[in-house]
């Protein structure tokens, strides 16, 4: 458009571009755009919506953004641990048997594993839950029994390693087990026990391992 003006009377016309939000909008990123244009953007503006600014129209994309909502979908997946005899954790010197090789996979750090078991407490897996440093792990009732949920477990043992050898529980230890223990009467799902592995050499009571059921702490 050349001159003084043009038979449709748009001077200094501005293109402006607004993000399509909806069904038709496509992904969240890279959301398209339909693009207008206005002889005086800054009064259509006014009159079509006064609660819009340019600076709200600059950030449109971003509007777009936050008005799509993203679903995620949650799912195990099984993988071979190993193949051997059927065994029942039953008892908390098979538990430090079964879990033992998982540990000496970082031998130099805590690690936490829950592995959730059917009605004759044999185990339908493993899930690491967290991996800490050589003193402590972070754990949350949520991460434990989510696995245990989606799995349909009746029941699940919970264990954690000592990296110095002394499985003796500490009050982080007794606090976190009492957390669980609340957490599994709420989805009535049977806390087996939580057993603190260690070495047989480090432990004052030369088990390797420390149970809170046996203790009855559980």
């Amino acid at each position: 458009m050349g001159g003084q003006g043009s038979a449709s009377g748009l001077h200094h016309a501005q293109t402006f571009r607004f993000p399509l939000v909806g069904p038709a909008a496509g992904p969240c990123l890279g959301a398209p755009f339909s693009a207008l244009t206005f002889a005086h953007p800054e009064r259509v503006l006014k009159r079509a919506a006064p609660e819009i600014t340019r600076h709200d129209v600059e950030k449109g994309a971003q509007f777009a953004r936050a008005l799509t909502m993203r679903v995620y979908e949650a799912k195990l997946v099984y993988s071979l641990v190993s193949l051997g005899e059927d065994v029942r954790l039953n008892n908390p010197g098979t538990i430090a048997d079964y879990l033992r090789p998982a540990f000496e996979e970082n031998p130099m750090q805590e690690a936490f594993y829950c592995v959730y078991l059917d009605r004759k407490n044999h185990p339908l897996g493993r899930h690491l839950v967290s991996l800490g440093t050589v003193s402590n792990t972070l754990v949350h009732p949520r991460e434990v029994f989510r696995g245990a949920i989606l799995s349909g477990a009746s029941a699940l043992v919970v264990s954690h390693n000592h990296p110095s050898g002394d499985p003796a529980p500490s009050a982080a230890d007794i606090q976190v087990t009492r957390q669980l223990r609340e957490a599994a009467k709420v989805l009535d799902v049977i806390l087996m026990d939580h057993v603190i592995v260690g070495d047989v050499n480090s432990d004052p009571q030369g088990q390797g391992w420390y149970s809170f059921r046996q203790t009855g702490l559980l």
